[in-house]
């Protein structure tokens, strides 16, 4: 990486306003370069982070998105197009998860929101029982959400280890670990981190024998499981018919509904539990202040997308959708099973695959799919959790598993001759046992992995490599200090990045022969990009 100039005063450091406004062609050209270097996703090679639908339906969403993109849903009197929409969107979930007629919910930004809020309801209503000190117990693969929700409530998190075979949560270790404070206990369907269902009913069960909240954390699962319900797959038991013990689910809309981001929903299992998740205020001399989940202003595109592509899509749309996305995800996992050196985490419940190996770096492996176009999610390991590589399988995977079957084979064995760099050894022996390093150390250990300060790395097989064999402590000091710098503009810094791309750009215009009109927009774009 080429050294680059660091601003030394402030104005050298932040970015000021154009002196005039730009073109919708300059503002539209210099957008796009900004992502130049983003992960192509649109061919269905991407399995995190994004979910990728027919083109028809995307088009519709997105035009209902923007058709009510202005509308504020703050305030439902004044909108209440976009209360319509809301309780039909939740309504429709409420279907698909079985709940009673009783059954109610709230839309939300995203799965940690629709969490939030269910810790936020649970803890309320402990409240409202005299508890003061109230305590959470979840598995030790709920979602980071739990733990990020319990910090911001102030709800005392207890963790409790896994199944070593099953990798699913541990009953007993969770009834064991349940107080007299004890507010809430929760499972998922299916966890992150290995693909599997924990035993709802069973934490269910804890729930009721000590009236307590069980929240069923079914983001990413929850939509996919009930239609392979519907399509004649046995699934585990996890929504409100199956397990009378449940309170609350958390369903993502923006994963496999395909709806656009954000979107998530929270459904409840009556209107009297729910009313401990809203918040009024009246304590002050301003507006009315009534708030269902956590923002106040919130956009109607959200809703109004996730209305207008569920609708596009319907029932039998979904269907053939899980159907391609069972049949990848079979594939994809029988055909793991087959490769030297390769072995599941767990068997999968819904169409998260989790892999390992004991001889190769599976860091490596990520990074040298991503070289052939596939990008697939390193996990470090946690405990008894071995670092593993995470596939969230999308509908492409049916037709393209045999493709990246014979990619990840053919990566598997290039990893084999992976080898971490002696600077790097040697940065971690001093470390190694540590929970905080200094400043200097900090952009040492970055030096020995190759990356800049604050910039976003080509390759992460070396940095991920060193965080795996970092205590968690350490690890998490590491990703704030990494992520205060990133997230900190200098605009010096900036214009000369900005120059080295356009001179890198301009070389491989030349070489591939593309100077034609397209790349001279491009080239115009990032022209107007560059002026100060």
């Amino acid at each position: 990486m080429e050294s680059l100039p660091t601003a030394s005063t402030a104005e050298e450091k932040h970015k000021l306003l154009p002196k005039h406004g730009l073109s919708g062609f300059a503002i539209r050209m210099t957008l796009n370069a900004f992502r130049m270097f983003d992960m192509k996703f649109r061919g269905g090679n991407v399995f995190a982070y994004v979910y990728v639908n027919e083109r028809r339906i995307e088009k519709i969403a997105n035009a209902a998105y923007m058709d009510f993109l202005s509308e504020n849903g703050l305030d439902f009197t004044v909108f209440p197009s976009c209360l319509r929409m809301e309780v039909e969107v939740v309504s429709m979930v409420l279907s698909h998860m079985r709940a009673p007629m009783s059954g109610c919910g709230t839309f939300t930004t995203g799965g940690t929101e629709s969490v939030f809020m269910a810790c936020k309801a649970a803890r309320d209503r402990a409240y409202s029982k005299g508890i003061r000190a109230p305590e959470m117990v979840i598995p030790v693969s709920a979602h980071a959400a739990f733990q990020k929700a319990g910090h911001l409530l102030a709800i005392h998190i207890i963790t409790v280890p896994l199944d070593p075979i099953t990798r699913k949560a541990d009953v007993k270790a969770m009834r064991a670990a349940v107080s007299k404070n004890c507010c809430m206990v929760a499972g998922s369907a299916v966890q992150y981190p290995h693909g599997v269902c924990d035993d709802i009913e069973g934490i269910a069960k804890i729930a009721e024998d000590h009236d307590i909240w069980m929240h069923v954390d079914a983001c990413i699962g929850g939509w996919v499981l009930g239609y392979y319900r519907k399509l004649g797959i046995k699934v585990p038991k996890f929504d409100f018919t199956d397990v009378p013990g449940v309170s609350s689910i958390s369903v993502d809309l923006h994963k496999y509904a395909y709806c656009p981001k954000p979107a998530s929903v929270i459904v409840y299992r009556n209107q009297e539990l729910r009313q401990f998740a809203f918040f009024a205020c009246s304590e002050w001399p301003g507006y009315t202040v009534i708030n269902t989940s956590f923002t106040s202003s919130k956009s109607g595109g959200p809703v109004a997308g996730s209305w207008a592509c569920m609708h596009a899509i319907g029932e039998e749309g979904y269907k053939k959708i899980m159907k391609k996305i069972y049949n990848g995800t079979k594939a994809l996992a029988d055909g793991i099973k087959k490769i030297p050196d390769l072995s599941l985490v767990a068997e999968p419940d819904s169409n998260l695959i989790t892999f390992t190996s004991e001889k190769c770096n599976v860091f490596q492996i990520c990074d040298l799919m991503k070289k052939k176009g596939w990008y697939i999610q390193g996990q470090l390991h946690y405990e008894d959790s071995p670092s593993n590589v995470h596939i969230s399988v999308n509908q492409s995977c049916e037709k393209m598993a045999p493709k990246i079957l014979e990619d990840l084979a053919e990566c598997t064995e290039a990893s084999k001759t992976y080898r971490l760099p002696e600077e790097l050894k040697a940065v971690l022996k001093t470390v190694e046992h540590r929970d905080t390093v200094t400043r200097e150390e900090y952009d040492a250990m970055l030096k020995a992995v190759g990356v800049g300060v604050g910039q976003v790395p080509d390759s992460l097989v070396e940095l991920n490599t060193m965080m795996d064999q970092l205590n968690p402590k350490l690890r998490r000091y590491l990703l704030v200090t990494f992520a205060n710098d990133a997230f900190t503009h200098d605009e010096l810094r900036a214009v000369a990045e900005g120059k080295i791309f356009m001179a890198e750009m301009a070389a491989k215009m030349k070489k591939r022969a593309l100077m034609g009109l397209g790349a001279v927009g491009l080239v115009a774009g990032l022209v107007y990009f560059l002026r100060k």
